[in-house]
This record gives structure tokens, C-alpha cells and sequence, in this order.
């Protein structure tokens, strides 16, 4: 699983954004923010998630799992999110998001993890 800091550094290789100023301007957030993100002290939000997915042509569930794993404060909370994401990375290895595929080549069952509980 990618992290945070993968992310922002495929973005801005990817866009040649050579410093912290530079990134933060492609993503529409502050530099200490992009510093604070690439450092674990603060976390991207959805929408600089999707931003990110936007640019990179990637489906935006693969960035926000990626997050909310980096956030996660328990085992099962990362065992929850690492099933998301293994979920949408088949999906953009079968389909990715910059093709066009059918409906059926983006189809899956999600299936929680094992030992997830419903909390109704």
C-alpha cells in the first residue's frame, strides 16, 4: 500500500513540482501543510485525496484508503482500510481509471474483512 508521502511524491515528480511551495500550489494548500503531510503530523484531506487521484488518474479511493490507513489509530482500523485499498487496486489493475472499460471489467463484491464487525 502506498502512504501519504508516496502520494505527494509521485505528484510532484509526476508534475516536476521540484519544491514543497511548488506542490502545495498544484494542490491548492499551504507549504507548512505539504510539509506537515510528508512528515506524518498532519493528514490530507478528502479532497487533497482526490485532487491527487485527479492528477495522478487514479481512482480516489486508492488515495483516501492510503490516508485514513496512515490515520488509523488500531489494528482493525488498518486491517479495515488495507481491505479498501487491495479492493480498488484490483479494480485499477483489471480497469484503470484513465480507460474506459465496461461495466463488468470494474465490477467487485466487497466483502469486509474477516474479522470486521457490523456496529449496528
Amino acid at each position: 500500500m502506498r502512504t501519504t508521502t508516496d502520494w505527494l511524491g509521485i505528484v510532484a515528480q509526476e508534475y516536476q513540482a521540484e519544491s514543497k511551495a511548488a506542490l502545495a500550489r498544484l494542490l491548492s494548500v499551504s507549504r507548512s501543510s505539504i510539509s506537515q503531510q510528508q512528515h506524518g503530523i498532519y493528514s490530507i484531506s478528502i479532497q487533497t485525496a482526490v485532487k491527487i487521484a485527479d492528477l495522478l488518474g487514479v481512482y480516489p479511493m486508492l488515495v483516501i484508503a492510503s490516508s485514513m490507513h496512515d490515520q488509523a489509530r488500531t489494528d482493525d482500523e488498518r486491517q479495515f482500510w488495507q481491505a479498501v485499498y487491495d479492493r480498488w487496486n484490483s479494480i485499477e489493475n483489471r480497469c484503470p481509471r484513465a480507460q474506459q472499460c465496461d461495466k463488468q471489467q470494474r465490477a467487485v463484491t466487497y466483502q469486509p474483512p474477516a474479522n470486521w464487525q457490523d456496529p449496528r
